[in-house]
C-alpha cells in the first residue's frame, strides 16, 4: 500500500512541477511586453542610469506625499482618468475639461483649463530652469531642474489635483 502512496505522491509532484514550469513559460512574454510597453518607454526618457542614491534623497526633508506625488508622475502611474481607464477602473480617456483630450498627467498638469490656479508660476520655474521649451512632463522631470519638483508638488496639491 504504501509504495502505491509513494507513486501517486511522486506523479502529483512531477505533474505540479510541469504546471508551474508552463506557467511560468507563458508568463514571461506577457511581463516583458508589460515592463517594455509601461516602464521601458518612459523610464530612460525620466532618468537614463540607476544612481547610487535616489532622486528624493535631496528632499529628505520633505513628507511622504511629495515623494510619492513625484513618484507616480515620473512613471505615470497615477489616478489620471487615463490611466485609470487604461487599467480599467473608468470608461473614459477623456478630460472633464472642454477640449476633450486625454486625461493623462501632463494634460493635467501643464494644459488643463480645469486647473490654472499657479500655472504661470509652474512655468516660470521650468523656464528659469533652462528646460527646452516646447516641455512637456517628461523634459521637465528628466534633467532634475533643482527647485522644479517643488514646484510641481506644489501646483499640485493647491490645484487639488488627485494623482
Amino acid at each position: 500500500m504504501s509504495g502505491c502512496l509513494f507513486a501517486l505522491d511522486c506523479f502529483l509532484t512531477d505533474w505540479f512541477l510541469s504546471v508551474c514550469e508552463e506557467i511560468k513559460q507563458l508568463r514571461t512574454p506577457l511581463l516583458v511586453t508589460e515592463y517594455e510597453v509601461n516602464f521601458v518607454s518612459t523610464a530612460p526618457a525620466i532618468q537614463s542610469s540607476v544612481p547610487k542614491r535616489p532622486w528624493f534623497y535631496k528632499y529628505k526633508n520633505y513628507n511622504r506625499k511629495f515623494v510619492s506625488t513625484v513618484i507616480r508622475v515620473r512613471f505615470n502611474h497615477n489616478y489620471s482618468p487615463h490611466h485609470l481607464a487604461r487599467i480599467g477602473v473608468e470608461t473614459s480617456h477623456q478630460c472633464s475639461c472642454t477640449s476633450g483630450v486625454i486625461a493623462d498627467a501632463n494634460h493635467l498638469i501643464l494644459e488643463c483649463a480645469n486647473y490654472t490656479k499657479g500655472r504661470e508660476c509652474l512655468w516660470r520655474a521650468v523656464i528659469a530652469t533652462g528646460c527646452p521649451l516646447p516641455a512637456n512632463l517628461n523634459n521637465i522631470l528628466a534633467a532634475d531642474y533643482g527647485s522644479i519638483y517643488i514646484e510641481l508638488f506644489e501646483f499640485i496639491t493647491n490645484n487639488k489635483i488627485t494623482l
